[in-house]
């Protein structure tokens, strides 16, 4: 059995085996007051001391009590050390934050590393507040300051709120300089610019240098314009005035706009003066056939003559009644019925048409032969067998007769009853039944066929031996002994007494049926006799 020896406690300040161990002096309350076995200070470690122990200062990045707290993150260096102590960063502060603890930002108007550094009084703004990391000003620069930090005027050319505008390119001066507050221009303006900035162009009807120029009140357009650099009109001069200023009339023997124009050669008097306005002649046209006021174009269409004073006649032919503006020929000749130059008087003498060259027909009716001068018609009307208003045509096949009125017969032979053009009479012959030599009546009675040529038999029944006019058949039969139709043949002496006894007994058939058929021949060999001969 082993024996176990018991050592006494250690003294104060002392712990471990043998107390060979010494309590740290970093112990908090009563100095080196420690564990006797393990060393653990009983009251933890003063600030800056690692527990248990409090032998070793905080470790990186820590600080404090118990080294419970860390370092800032804004500590500036690599490692954002700070004294174990008091957390104070080790190499200050990041930009923007307020040393020694690194954990808050800048006060008001301090800026950068550790705060060392005032916002601008150029910020904009009541206070002149500016980012507390690199300084910027939070509400821009005043007038004629350089953002971002606005401690600095605006660059040369530039001006206004940060510097955001640029001196016109019209200043004055070699470099186009101007205040980098307000931006008006250090030596004024370029010519045809307006002070005090310099970047709009002179007003409307002024121009030069400073705009102190007025354009003159001759230049053309609504608002008497010109050039904002020297004056001259934009839209050139009003008439009667000079370019390029438009101050002076034009010179003699000029007008119009821009005194462009020349007066005309045709002005009468010395020098062919014309106003300088609008080019009318002083004391009007020298020669015939041009147009007051200018005497510059011949007469416009329709007039002629000195002044243009006559109206050509409204007989000229062609749209406007055209003529020479000298002598008052028409251009065009006359219109039907009018003698030419002039066409101011009717045709006469049995002329008519176009510049009266058509002749009246012969043919027309009365002493002279006189027709209407403007289409030629006849005015008596046309000779028998001329077709009106003319009379230059014989009548169309089927008419004849005074100015054609009458109509040929429809009995007139041929395929388009045609006849003679002055008495009606049809040129071949009449239908079978008419009467020449007008085809127009049947023929008389007692007659009949073409040309009612034939006479009716005299032995036709009836108190006047009528026939049909067309073939001759006997209009109420044959007298007694004669054969129908044309009853010029005697009837055979046995036919008629069978014919008789027929009648009388009413017995025979056979010998009625051949009388018919006999009776029948003898008619269609009369047609054919009849169309042979036509």
């Amino acid at each position: 059995m082993n024996d176990i020896f018991c050592y006494p406690a250690c003294t104060n300040g002392y712990y471990g085996f043998g107390c060979s161990e010494t309590c740290s002096g970093n112990c908090e309350g009563y100095v080196s007051d420690c564990h006797p076995i393990d060393g653990k200070c009983f009251h933890g470690c003063q600030v800056g001391y690692q527990p248990p122990l409090c032998k070793e200062a905080c470790t990186t990045g820590t600080y404090g009590y118990q080294c419970a707290q860390a370092c800032s993150i804004h500590c500036a260096g690599p490692n954002n050390t700070c004294s174990s102590f008091d957390g104070s960063c080790d190499q200050g502060c990041e930009a923007g934050y307020l040393p020694p603890l690194c954990n808050q930002v800048c006060d008001v108007g301090s800026y950068g590393q550790n705060c060392t550094q005032s916002c601008s009084v150029h910020c904009a703004g009541t206070n002149s507040t500016c980012n507390p990391f690199h300084g910027s000003c939070d509400q821009g620069c005043e007038l004629g300051y350089q953002p971002p930090l606005c401690d600095l005027e605006c660059y040369y050319g530039t001006y206004g709120p940060d510097c955001t505008q640029t001196c016109s390119g019209h200043c004055a001066g070699q470099n186009n300089s101007c205040s980098p507050f307000d931006g008006t221009c250090d030596h004024g303006c370029d010519v045809g610019f307006q002070p005090p900035f310099c970047e709009k162009s002179c007003p409307s009807g002024t121009y030069g240098l400073g705009c102190t120029e007025a354009c003159s009140v001759h230049c053309a357009g609504l608002n008497n314009t010109c050039s904002r650099f020297d004056g001259s009109c934009n839209e050139g001069c009003e008439l009667g005035y000079q370019p390029p200023l438009c101050e002076q009339v034009c010179e003699i023997e000029t007008y119009g706009s821009d005194c462009a124009h020349n007066c005309s050669v045709h002005c009468a008097g010395l020098n062919n003066n014309c106003n300088p306005f609008d080019g009318s002649c002083d004391h009007g046209c020298q020669d015939v056939g041009f147009q007051p006021p200018l005497c510059d174009e011949v007469c416009s269409a329709g007039k002629y003559g000195l002044a243009c004073a006559q109206n050509c006649s409204t007989h000229c032919a062609g749209p406007n009644n055209p003529c020479d503006p000298f002598g008052g020929s028409c251009d065009q000749g006359c219109e039907a019925g009018y003698q030419p130059p002039l066409c101011d008087q009717e045709c006469h003498g049995a002329k008519y048409g176009l510049n009266c060259a058509g002749d009246c027909s012969i043919h027309c009716v009365g002493p002279y032969n006189t027709c209407d001068p403007f289409d030629g018609s006849c005015d008596e009307g046309c000779e028998l067998g001329f077709q009106p208003p003319l009379c230059d045509q014989v009548c169309d096949n089927g008419t004849y007769g005074h100015d054609c009125a009458e109509t040929c017969s429809d009995h007139c032979a041929g395929p388009y009853n045609t006849c003679d053009p002055f008495d009606g009479s049809c040129k071949r012959f009449c239908e079978i039944g008419y009467q020449p030599p007008l085809c127009d009546q049947v023929c008389l009675a007692g007659t009949y066929g073409r040309g009612c040529s034939q006479n009716c038999s005299g032995h036709c029944a009836g108190p006047n031996a009528t026939c049909n006019p067309f073939d001759g058949t006997c209009d109420q039969g044959c007298e007694m002994g004669y054969q129908p139709p044309l009853c010029v043949i005697k009837s055979n002496e046995k036919t008629q007494k069978v014919i008789n006894r027929t009648d009388s007994n009413g017995s025979s058939n056979i010998v009625w049926i051949c009388v018919v058929v006999i009776a029948a021949v003898v008619v269609i060999a009369v047609i054919a006799i009849v169309v042979v001969k036509r």
